[in-house]
């Protein structure tokens, strides 16, 4: 079996924007208090460790945990349950397109051309020949407040639009900046056992995913992007317990201290044995809670070569990745 690509970058759409950033980080902070019973900012994390191998990378960025055990968490036992190293940074909040093993500098460098030369307005005009052909854009056309998010209640207007688009409003919305809404929260696996919590993006005009489809299957068949036989799942990532391993840390101590009583050292001894098993989350509770929630309305600024690993931006201080390249949107 060939080894394994170590994976360096992936393709993405960043999401913390200048204008997107208020909304985040007031709808955001005001979960992790709810959730973790502190109050965290935009550089919200403990554990930012950048993944080298497949699975690791695969976990952290597509939010897919391969494990099937693990120790679960539940959220109807507490109301602050979920470990605060857990919540992934506000400012790395993106979707992504896949991932990249780029190794070398002339991989890199090549990967960064060939993005600098797709034409995303051509990209966007034939996502919205799709959407008016398949009928999928929505009737919904409202905006929401600034710089601060709140819960609303699913109307008639917030679903999408099955029958022919013949409306102005519709038509004129293909020809708009590619906006979407995050909303609710979401499992990754089944909603009494996840690993990854994230927010859907919702897309009016009925463009985002042919876009993106369309930019993934660009970089997969330049070899670019690792072809993944999964169909794309746009997600903002909100929680991904595989970073609380401060947290397994805590409670692995807790429990070799209930068993001083029969040796420390051998506790030790089955400690080493016994390999970690993934934090899980019973998410019921809470996945019900932020069912209706909009997290802040997005425009879409440019798509993105991200180097894996969040890190301090040194101009800001914020945790992000690290953006090698990227194209403005039209």
């Amino acid at each position: 079996m060939p080894p394994k690509p170590r994976l360096t970058h992936f393709l993405a759409i960043p999401l913390y924007t200048s204008l997107s950033a208020g909304q985040l980080n007031a709808s955001l902070s005001r979960f992790a208090a709810e959730v973790t019973g502190t109050v965290v900012g935009s550089n919200a994390t403990a554990a930012v460790e950048a993944a080298t191998d497949l699975e690791s990378a695969m976990d952290v960025l597509s939010g897919v945990n391969s494990y099937c055990n693990g120790d679960i968490i539940d959220s109807k036992t507490s109301s602050s349950w979920i470990p605060k190293e857990a919540l992934r940074p506000i400012p790395s909040l993106h979707l992504t397109l896949g991932v990249m093993s780029l190794c070398t500098s002339q991989q890199l460098e090549e990967a960064v051309q060939f993005l600098k030369a797709v034409n995303l307005e051509a990209l966007l005009d034939d996502a919205a020949a799709v959407a008016t052909s398949v009928g999928t854009i929505s009737t919904n056309t409202a905006s929401y407040d600034t710089g601060r998010s709140q819960r609303r209640e699913p109307t008639k207007n917030n679903q999408q639009y099955k029958g022919p688009v013949d409306c102005q409003t519709s038509q004129q919305q293909l020809k708009q900046p590619l906006v979407i809404t995050l909303r609710g929260l979401l499992p990754m696996q089944a909603p009494h056992s996840t690993s990854v919590l994230y927010a859907a993006p919702y897309d009016p005009s009925g463009r985002l995913q042919t876009f993106c489809e369309s930019l993934q299957k660009m970089f997969v068949a330049a070899g670019f992007v690792l072809p993944d036989q999964r169909p794309l799942k746009l997600h903002g990532t909100i929680v991904n317990s595989l970073h609380a391993r401060s947290y397994r840390d805590r409670v692995t101590v807790a429990e070799r201290g209930s068993r001083l009583d029969s040796g420390a050292r051998q506790g030790r001894r089955d400690e080493r044995k016994t390999p970690k098993k993934p934090l899980k989350l019973d998410a019921r509770n809470l996945i019900e809670s932020w069912k209706d929630e909009v997290w802040a309305e997005v425009e879409i600024e440019k798509v993105a070569i991200c180097e894996i690993g969040v890190k301090p931006d040194p101009t800001d201080g914020l945790m992000k990745y690290r953006d090698i390249a990227w194209l403005d949107m039209p």
